[in-house]
């Protein structure tokens, strides 16, 4: 089911960022059962926090989810791996959907999309992309004291600083790498296991060498709209912290 846009019956003036066929499951006695009624999940994006519409035929129920205050995770114990929890930080019960959609193609999609909606705060996201900028330099700088000779992109990406910082904010970090990473990547992975994973790695090799060679370095930039002028790892690491700072 393709991502649609508010439907015009409800009265928020957000916009829907996701939506798609979902159940709900209900908690009783210490176990989880599913409402056999069929139904429509709808995600909206409000500044500090988040909306779910869940409809069945006639019947509607609004949830909010404050960013930053909600942890999101498929339910392990069900062998489908369709299973949506959202447990919250007060005393609110956990809610339970589970999703109704024929095919499985998207479900990366919704999962990763909605990690990124419930992780973080607009501010809390500008202080981690903040963060890791600084950390980049860092690693930089470290590993170019010299000035000579250009950085390896694989030495930049698995340095124990950058580590460090993945693990300050793993649901952040995944949610952004989520869609650069190997097809079938399930997106509440640890995402320092990802950045470590073999194929990974030999991707980030493979870039440092494009990187140096003139028309790869070129057409990345490109790609990225950046400002480079000189190929090399180091070069288009500083055009997009630069490209980054303008923003």
């Amino acid at each position: 089911m393709q991502f649609k846009s508010m439907m015009a019956r409800e009265s928020l003036s957000q916009k829907c960022v996701i939506q798609f066929r979902a159940g709900k499951m209900l908690f009783e006695d210490g176990k989880v059962v599913p409402d056999r009624r069929r139904g429509t999940l709808s995600f909206y994006k409000e500044a500090n926090e988040v909306k779910i519409i869940w409809t069945s035929g006639g019947t509607t129920e609004r949830f909010t989810l404050p960013r930053g205050q909600v942890k999101f995770s498929k339910v392990e114990k069900c062998k489908t791996g369709r299973v949506l929890l959202f447990e919250f930080e007060t005393t609110q019960p956990p809610l339970f959907f589970w999703i109704q959609e024929k095919s499985t193609e998207n479900d990366s999609t919704y999962i990763s999309t909605i990690q990124e909606l419930v992780s973080q705060t607009q501010s809390s996201l500008d202080e981690s992309c903040a963060r890791l900028g600084s950390v980049l330099k860092s690693v930089i700088h470290e590993s170019n004291e010299d000035r000579v000779r250009d950085i390896e992109f694989v030495d930049v990406i698995t340095s124990k600083k950058m580590v460090d910082a993945l693990r300050e904010d793993p649901a952040f970090y995944m949610s952004r790498l989520h869609q650069f990473l190997p097809d079938g990547t399930d997106p509440t992975s640890d995402v320092v296991e990802e950045v470590m994973n073999p194929q990974v790695y030999s991707s980030t090799v493979l870039l440092g060498l494009t990187l140096r060679d003139p028309t790869g370095f070129h057409d990345l930039c490109s790609l990225f709209k950046l400002e480079g002028s000189r190929p090399g790892v180091l070069s288009f690491i500083n055009s997009i912290l630069r490209e980054c700072e303008k923003k």
